[in-house]
C-alpha cells in the first residue's frame, strides 16, 4: 500500500468513526479530539493570539479542527509528528484569507513570513 493509499484509507476510517458517533448521537468532537491539546509553548500561543485576533470564528474554528484532523490521522497511520509544527501549520493555513479569497495561499505565506511570531527567523518562518 502507497502512503498517499494508507492516507486514506485512515482518512476513511476517521470518517467512518465520527459517522459511527452520529449515529449514537455521541459527541463528533469527542471522537476525533480524545486526549489531543494544543501543545502549550510561546509560539503556539502566540500563533493562536494572533490567529483568534484576526479570524473570523468560523475560520478560526475550522483552523483548530484542521489540527485535531491531522492528529487524529497521524496518530491512526501510527506516524510521529511534532504536535508544535503541526499546531502552527494548521492554526496559520488559511490566515491569508484575510487580504483576500483570490491567492489567500500567496497572502498567507506574506503574513507569516513577515509576522514576529516567537522570535523565529526568517527561514524558520517560511517553512
Amino acid at each position: 500500500m502507497s502512503s498517499s493509499q494508507a492516507v486514506a484509507a485512515s482518512i476513511r476510517a476517521i470518517i467512518g468513526a465520527i459517522r459511527s458517533a452520529r449515529a449514537r448521537k455521541a459527541s463528533t468532537v469527542a471522537v476525533i479530539t480524545s486526549k489531543v491539546t494544543a501543545p502549550d509553548t510561546t509560539l503556539c500561543r502566540e500563533a493562536t493570539a494572533f490567529a483568534r485576533g484576526r479570524e473570523t470564528p468560523m475560520l478560526f474554528n475550522h483552523s483548530v479542527r484542521s489540527y485535531l484532523f491531522g492528529v487524529a490521522v497521524a496518530r491512526h497511520l501510527g506516524m510521529r509528528f511534532d504536535p508544535e509544527l503541526l499546531y502552527l501549520s494548521a492554526i496559520l493555513h488559511d490566515i491569508g484569507y484575510l487580504i483576500s479569497e483570490r491567492q489567500h495561499h500567496k497572502h498567507a505565506y506574506y503574513l507569516i513570513t513577515h509576522s514576529e511570531l516567537g522570535g523565529l527567523t526568517g527561514e524558520e518562518l517560511q517553512i
